[in-house]
């Protein structure tokens, strides 16, 4: 096989995955969800690593037609926001998935490909909007988008690096109190 050749395996492509047939809902995630469990089992059995990918969306119409696009929001949630994709397929898809055959490493599809939409890099701070330039909506194809600042590298910070432990807490705050209860109990005695 020859997934064996190499060290690990990555989807990359979550729009072409579920995306593109799916749109951006939460059966799309639960498919993919099921996909990545198949693929990082099959890759084990191999003893190859398995590298989940998350995506924000997907819209390539400023380049291409052909390709329905995959807003950063999730269609089958009510009051759903811009960010809340991307949130969730981290959350509740890529993260979970991670494989320490593949050092845990997490794709990110992607840093800087704004004529695809899957940028994360940071944008100007506007409100959402679906009318594009020539006000057709070809573009937008009638979803919102926004500009986001910081968003987006603020979500994968929050679903990739974790929170310190009770224990960690509690060793910081003695650490930083161990002088003062030091000086109290020299005082006391």
């Amino acid at each position: 096989m020859r997934a064996q050749l190499w060290d690990a395996i990555t989807d990359f492509d979550v729009y072409g995955t579920v995306l593109q047939s799916g749109g951006s809902t939460t059966a799309a995630l639960d498919q993919l969800a099921t996909i990545y469990d198949d693929a990082k089992a099959a890759a084990a059995s191999l003893g190859v690593g398995f590298i989940p990918t998350a995506s924000p969306g997907f819209n390539d119409k400023g380049v291409r037609d052909g390709h329905p696009a995959a807003p950063r929001y999730l269609e089958d949630v009510p009051n759903s926001q811009p960010g809340d994709l991307f949130a969730r397929l981290l959350k509740d898809v890529a993260v979970p998935r991670l494989d320490g055959g593949a050092a845990n490493i997490l794709m990110i599809n992607s840093f800087n490909e704004w004529h695809e939409d899957t940028q994360i890099e940071p944008s100007i701070v506007a409100p959402p909007t679906n009318v594009d330039d020539p006000g057709t909506g070809r573009y937008s194809e009638g979803f919102y988008y926004e500009g986001y600042g910081d968003k987006y590298l603020n979500i994968l910070y929050a679903a990739t690096v974790p929170e310190p432990s009770t224990e960690l807490l509690a060793a910081i705050v003695l650490l930083i109190l161990a002088p003062w209860l030091a000086a109290k109990a020299y005082r006391a005695a």
